[in-house]
């Protein structure tokens, strides 16, 4: 019986093995009653698991007097119609969410046997954010299978489902799995894959859209990307804009292996180049695009800002690639960093609070930390790069350098410089 054929105004029908109810007791109170007797886990049958009535009757219950009855069916009668008023809502939800769940149900299914459980398919439906019972799981199994060619495996113990020999099909669609990484990355990934790689995975973002917004409503694991977020620890700046036709020449020619010519502004410069590049990768730091490459003649590898290139036009001449170069080792290095690829053994002391963040995040494995008054003394081999001298300078009233000279200098250097700008008037 369904929930709302309780209802005494409403007719409903009994299983196909009964011509009729007589009930001893209140219709609701029998209703309720069953669902706490575990009916659930008397399961004895075959692939489709059936209820024993003999079993059934040899569980003992209590029944409640009249009076307690009559007053047990007065305080649920409410609750009955606020839950029927919902109903054709909750149905709505409740086909729409049997449909996915069922949708990702014959995709989780092997092409042959012998075929996997109905408990191992709760879990795999669990991890795709399907919460439901090992019996619904057994019910759309069978529902399904007069639908799909599939098959149950009862050879053994326990049963398994699969599609029948050479019946597997490629399902369309999309695990939300799936979908909430396809939407997780897809701002990060942009400009990192070429375009016509780009134009046949729209689809499956925009699908990815789709399921999303379909299944907010009934299960909590699509709302997820409401729940996190990223940030990137610096001033927060709006990313510059990166011409498409540009990004695609320059794409082609590192798939290809071939050089660039190109026009390319300078901002520390301020001024424009002509280069022939040869483009050995693309790397995103934070909200920046940068094309690795070298420059003809010379074989230093350097970055070029994407956002820069004012023309680019593909050659046909093979680039220049220096032996061995790998381009995760190259990041590896620490020239993502900026500055030279050299280590320096790096001697300060820092304020007692900066320790406690470097305890928490130290920033190299060899890092060293000593108490001192006031303070920690702080060892560690780390990379001469401009981004170690901006970190630096963003505690400057907690840190104070002492090896090797050379930082020391150029940080009393930066320092003053800035000092001398801060006790300028302003310009009204």
């Amino acid at each position: 019986m369904a929930w709302h054929d309780l209802d005494r105004d409403r007719p409903f029908f009994p299983i196909d093995t009964v011509f009729y109810v007589k009930a001893k007791q209140p219709l609701t109170y029998c209703y309720y009653l069953l669902q706490t007797l575990g009916l659930e886990g008397m399961n004895t049958d075959g692939a489709v698991p059936g209820l024993n009535r003999n079993n059934a009757y040899r569980l003992q219950v209590v029944v409640p007097s009249a009076p307690a009855l009559q007053a047990f069916d007065e305080i649920v009668a409410g609750v009955r119609e606020k839950i029927f008023a919902n109903g054709q809502q909750a149905q709505t939800l409740t086909s729409r969410s049997t449909l996915t769940r069922q949708w990702e149900l014959l995709k989780l299914l092997p092409p042959k046997g012998p075929g996997i459980t109905t408990l191992e398919l709760q879990s795999l439906l669990s991890d795709a954010g399907h919460e439901t019972t090992k019996r619904t799981i057994e019910r759309d199994l069978v529902e399904l299978s007069r639908l799909f060619p599939l098959q149950c495996n009862n050879k053994g113990m326990p049963y398994g489902w699969h599609w029948m020999p050479g019946k597997s099909a490629e399902l369309p669609g999309i695990t939300l799995g799936e979908a909430l990484t396809l939407r997780l990355v897809e701002g990060s990934i942009r400009p990192l894959i070429p375009a016509f790689m780009l134009k046949t995975l729209e689809p499956r973002f925009n699908l990815a859209r789709q399921k999303l917004e379909a299944m907010s409503e009934e299960n909590p694991s699509a709302r997820w990307l409401d729940k996190v977020a990223s940030v990137q620890p610096e001033l927060t700046q709006i990313p510059p804009e990166i011409n498409a036709d540009l990004l695609d020449v320059i794409q082609q020619a590192l798939m290809n292996d071939t050089q660039l010519s190109c026009r390319y502004y300078s901002a520390h410069k301020n001024q424009y180049h002509n280069f022939t590049l040869n483009p050995l990768g693309l790397v995103q730091r934070a909200h920046t695009t940068y094309l690795i490459a070298s420059a003809d003649p010379f074989d230093d590898i350097r970055q070029f800002v994407v956002h820069r290139f004012e023309e680019a036009r593909g050659l046909p001449t093979q680039c220049f690639k220096p032996e061995g170069f790998d381009l995760q080792d190259y990041v590896d290095s620490g020239a993502m960093q900026f500055g030279t690829h050299e280590k320096i053994k790096l001697e300060a002391w820092i304020s007692a609070g900066l320790a406690r963040l470097l305890q928490e995040a130290p920033i190299s494995h060899d890092m060293l930390l000593v108490t001192e008054d006031e303070g920690s003394r702080l060892t560690a081999t780390v990379n001469d790069s401009w981004e170690l001298k901006w970190w630096i300078l963003s505690h400057a009233g907690s840190i104070q350098i002492q090896q090797p000279q050379g930082l020391r200098d150029e940080i009393q250097q930066r320092l003053r410089a800035a000092l001398e700008l801060h006790e300028q008037v302003p310009n009204s």
